[in-house]
């Protein structure tokens, strides 16, 4: 997240609280969910909507690739 923010490229973790610990379902909230809880802390979301530029999309794909290479 870091790097493509740093490329001006907006992310966020959308769902940063596990669903077993969301309001709708409380009745799991002393279950663990081990992937849950790690993933909620590690899936973000990169720019996507329906007007998004074709530019715009090949600067977050390239932005993509090239990290780590």
């Amino acid at each position: 997240m870091e790097y493509l923010n740093n490329k001006g490229i907006q992310t966020l973790i959308h769902y940063p609280i596990p669903i077993n610990e969301q309001k709708a379902f409380q009745y799991q909230k002393d279950e663990i969910f081990e992937v849950s809880r790690k993933f909620s802390n590690e899936i973000f979301s990169i720019p996507i909507y329906p007007d998004i530029r074709k530019e715009t999309l090949v600067e977050i794909v390239k932005a993509i690739n090239e990290y780590g290479a």
